[in-house]
């Protein structure tokens, strides 16, 4: 397996000698099957009140006390948190450590990258089940405080027992080779609000997810698809026409319905069917993001109550430091109170964001109806089957004769 590297991750990385005492966090970018590109580095947040001070401790006592507080467990909540952020063709590839020889770093990487897809149902995990491609391997990226050595590893995608490899490392390209495509999407999905926790309402949304996976993607009016390398204008019409979805017969359901923004990143030369498997990921994703927060949001309402349409959350832009530009999800009094969401994201992605650095992709909205993204509780009506509200038989025969004896006047 290849990795490929930017020039923009190439220099953050080598930037941590002499600055850090260690770092840890994920990497991010895209996996093809045999090779990885990895684009970005998100550092893993500290529950301290500077984590830069934190980074730069170079006690080895320091360092291990910091790293036992990520176990398995908080690694794939953190791994499900960033990804449903990440714009449509971008995953979390891997786990980097930057750390003193004297820390046993392997077994560290192996049980973090392991946890990216662990068996928990996570956004993630749903995600891959429905990708053309399913990751074989992810990356591990080893950079040794001491002897300044670097080292990109691979590791098979879920087998615990699988070892690490040594593969071979390549730096190509810049950020801004990335093609960005944008567009908006009017969605319609359904989620059962009855005796629900988080991980089954993901698991209920999978034959959703399978009816939007078949979704097809113009691009001026050319309908993305095949294995050849795609010219993308500089600013493409991008269109997803949608197969009609079923709403479930459940009796209490949460329906999230309007236009969302879509937004995807893919690698320079990539295919029709690439660019086409990216928009259709992130509508995927921000759909599973959308629909879990808002059913959890359903789930703490009472027969008598149901969720108002400004609880369903928007999705803002947030551009970073080194260029990337990510997503998240915010409620309407949650983007009115910037300081506190600032405070949010900056602790969840363990570096400043400014409040220039964050916009709305959509307006929040304070009805569905009018056609804006909103949720709304519907409550299945007990009434009447079809079979019910059937004319009874001797009122059709009743009907039948005075026809016939209606023609049959006319007739004479």
């Amino acid at each position: 397996v290849q990795v490929r590297v930017t020039r923009e991750f190439e220099a953050e990385y080598r930037s941590w000698f002499g600055q850090y005492g260690w770092q840890y966090g994920l990497l991010l970018g895209r996996i093809d099957e045999d090779s990885i590109d990895v684009i970005a580095y998100i550092p893993a947040p500290l529950d301290v009140s500077n984590a830069a001070d934190a980074h730069r401790t170079k006690d080895i006592n320091e360092i291990n006390k910091y790293l036992k507080t990520l176990d398995a467990e908080w690694l794939a909540q953190h791994v499900d948190l960033i990804s449903r952020g990440l714009p449509g063709g971008l995953d979390v590839v891997g786990y980097a450590l930057y750390c003193p020889s004297s820390f046993n770093a392997m077994p560290k990487l192996k049980d973090a990258v392991n946890a990216i897809t662990g068996k928990n149902v996570t956004i993630t995990n749903l995600l891959n089940m429905h990708q053309p491609v399913k990751p074989a391997h992810r990356v591990a990226l080893h950079v040794c405080a001491t002897s300044k050595k670097i080292a990109f590893k691979t590791l098979a995608c879920n087998d615990p027992k699988a070892a690490f490899k040594s593969c071979t490392e390549t730096v190509s390209g810049s950020l801004s080779d990335w093609t960005p495509l944008n567009t908006a999407v009017s969605v319609q999905a359904f989620v059962s609000t009855v005796n629900q926790t988080r991980s089954s309402l993901l698991k209920e949304l999978q034959p959703q997810l399978k009816t939007m996976s078949n979704a097809t993607v113009l691009l001026d009016d050319i309908v993305l698809q095949g294995d050849y390398p795609v010219d993308v204008p500089a600013n493409p019409a991008v269109r997803i026409m949608l197969p009609l979805m079923a709403p479930p017969t459940t009796v209490a359901t949460a329906v999230v319905n309007g236009s969302l923004a879509i937004s995807a990143l893919c690698p320079p030369n990539s295919t029709g069917s690439q660019l086409a498997a990216a928009i259709v990921q992130d509508m995927m994703r921000s759909m599973l993001a959308r629909v879990v927060v808002a059913g959890e949001a359903a789930l703490d309402c009472t027969d008598t109550q149901s969720p108002s349409v400004d609880m369903f959350p928007q999705r803002l832009l947030m551009t970073l430091s080194n260029g990337l530009a990510l997503t998240d999800y915010c409620f309407e009094d949650e983007w009115k109170d910037q300081a506190s969401l600032i405070d949010k994201l900056s602790e969840l992605l363990s570096q400043p964001i400014l409040k220039s650095d964050i916009s709305l992709l959509e307006k929040p909205c304070p009805k569905a109806a009018h056609g804006e993204v909103g949720i709304k509780s519907a409550q299945a009506k007990t009434g009447p089957t079809p079979a019910d509200q059937a004319m009874p038989a001797w009122l059709v025969l009743a009907l039948v004769v005075t026809i016939l004896a209606v023609v049959m006047a006319c007739y004479l």
